[in-house]
């Protein structure tokens, strides 16, 4: 009777290693792999740098980091973004922080192989709308100091400064957004 059941019981833990391999090979990627794909490639380039995490809401896909290398100090925000399509992509916004942050780099990336790479497809931010958001900057930003907003909560980057060099909340005066489109998989233009 014993004997009767083992070859049952062989094929059913074969079909439940199979089913948790197949689901272990779609395992969702985080946020905390581009991270750490990010500080890798930081390392790696500078093996005396330092990476501190400032702010970490995995539930919402958003980090701070502070990157110190070369007796100099760089602010990093990144966003993550999942579209209905299945691409998964960062956002990631650096500041060069010595007597005030200025955005030094915005670009998007993927992650391949443990690596952050640019070329997200479909493109999220295509030419013409960085053409847009170029031409609305140098229209409005006037003396003032570039800063980028990624979303936290919701899935708009914001493009503005702040009033006077608080970095407060209340004081951002934004110039134009581009906004999500989690469906289609790339950001439309807003100009405010």
């Amino acid at each position: 009777m014993d004997f009767k059941f083992k070859p049952m019981k062989n094929i059913i833990l074969t079909f439940l290693f199979t089913g948790c391999t197949i689901l272990l090979s779609f395992a969702q990627s985080s946020i905390l792999d581009f991270y750490e794909a990010d500080v890798q490639s930081i390392i790696k380039r500078n093996p005396n740098a330092k990476v501190t995490l400032l702010e970490k809401d995995i539930a919402n896909g958003f980090m701070t980091y502070k990157v110190e290398e070369h007796d100099r100090s760089n602010l990093k925000h990144m966003a993550y973004f999942i579209a209905n399509n299945g691409s998964k992509f960062v956002a990631i916004v650096s500041a060069d922080c010595q007597q005030e942050c200025i955005v030094t780099d915005f670009r998007f990336y993927k992650l391949e192989n443990n690596q952050l790479v640019t070329g997200v497809e479909p493109e999220p931010y295509p030419i013409d709308l960085s053409a847009k958001v170029t031409d609305a900057i140098s229209e409005k930003l006037e003396d003032n100091t570039l800063w980028i907003k990624l979303p936290q909560y919701g899935t708009t980057i914001q493009f503005g400064y702040y009033k006077i060099p608080s970095k407060r909340m209340d004081n951002f005066i934004v110039i134009c957004e581009l906004l999500f489109d989690v469906e289609a998989g790339i950001f439309s233009f807003s100009n405010n």
